[in-house]
This record gives structure tokens, sequence and C-alpha cells, in this order.
């Protein structure tokens, strides 16, 4: 990466399939930077997801749907980044993965790398991918008490599979959250970071 000409603070995005410690890195990042970690998507768009759960019937609009939450974030980060970073715990490359790969298993034929580069905002300027077993995956979200929405994982663990397969090539930095620990991974995206200033 290396320092960026910037006359704004970086945005650095923490991404990875459900499981994979997303939430827990960037608060971790946050915290040990003092900064400001935004959740996507926001509480309204998490609300509801849940009619959105008939991937076939509501592929496009829930891209689209979740595409305004992703500008809604965006808006809010690109006016705290004026004063400091900002992490995402998730961001672009979720949604963007995520939906190409539900359209290609429902056989809808929409270019959203096309609709990315003209419907997108700007991408982070880090990517940090969390890349995660199976079985660690599933342990985590069993862990945590979600409610059946998020436990689709367990049904589909061949969809989070290809998920993450797609975003390895997409990411800048990629962790092993099965292997190294929350804080270890913080330590080093805060590395990373730091390579802006």
């Amino acid at each position: 990466m290396g320092k960026k000409s910037m006359k704004r603070f970086p945005i650095i995005a923490v991404e990875g399939i459900d499981g994979s410690g997303k939430t827990t890195v960037a608060e971790l990042v946050a915290k040990k930077m003092n900064r400001v970690c935004i959740h996507t998507p926001a509480k309204v768009y998490s609300d509801m997801k849940g009619f959105f759960r008939n991937c076939k019937q509501y592929a496009v609009p829930r891209f689209y749907f979740f595409l305004s939450g992703i500008w809604e974030a965006y808006n809010r980060a690109i006016e705290i980044c004026n004063e400091q970073p900002v992490i995402f715990d998730r961001y672009i490359l979720s949604t963007l993965i995520y939906h190409r790969v539900m359209l290609q298993l429902c056989g809808i034929n929409l270019n959203l790398n096309l609709i990315a580069m003209a419907g997108f905002p700007p991408k982070p300027d880090l990517n940090i991918l969390l890349e995660v077993d199976n079985e660690t995956a599933i342990r985590r979200i069993r862990s945590r008490g979600d409610k059946d929405f998020d436990l689709d994982f367990e049904r589909d663990r061949k969809f989070q599979m290809l998920v993450q397969k797609e975003m390895l090539c997409e990411a800048d930095y990629t962790f092993d959250s099965g292997v190294l620990t929350a804080e270890e991974i913080a330590k080093e995206v805060i590395k990373k970071v730091n390579l802006f200033y």
C-alpha cells in the first residue's frame, strides 16, 4: 500500500463472511486507535432484512436495498474522516460479493461489477479480509445466539465458502481469523493503517 497523498483520513473496511470476526476486529481496531467504527448495515436496514429471506425472489431488490445502506454509511464516514480515520464493520466488498454470488446461484445475469463502478460509493482506502474455516464460523455464530436469519450460514455453507473465495481475490490484506486472535489481527491492521501517515 504505502503512504497516500490524501486530503482526508483513510477509510478502512473489515470484511468477511458471517462468523469471520468482522465486528470483533473492527471494534477492537477502532477502540485501540480511539476512532469511529461504523457498522453496516445500519439498524434500520438490519431490522428489514428479514423481508428479503427469499433470495431467489428478491435478489435484485435486496442488492439495491443494501446498496442504499452502504451509501448512507459512506456519507456518514466521509464527514468523520475529515478529522480521523473511519473503520467499517462490513462495507462495499461484502455487499458486492454476497450479491454477485447470490445472483449467479439464482441464475440471474446482472453485471454487478458494472453497477458497482457506477453506483457504489468510493472503495475504502484499505480492504481487510478476515478468512475463516466453516467450523470456526459456525461455532462463533452459534455462540452469539443470533436469530435464525444469520443461522442461514449453517444451511448454506457452500454459498458462504463461494463468497469467501471471491472475496480473497479482492482484498488488500487477508488474515486467517481461525488461526490469529482478534488482538493479533487488530495489531496488524493498525500497522497497515499507520502506513497512511
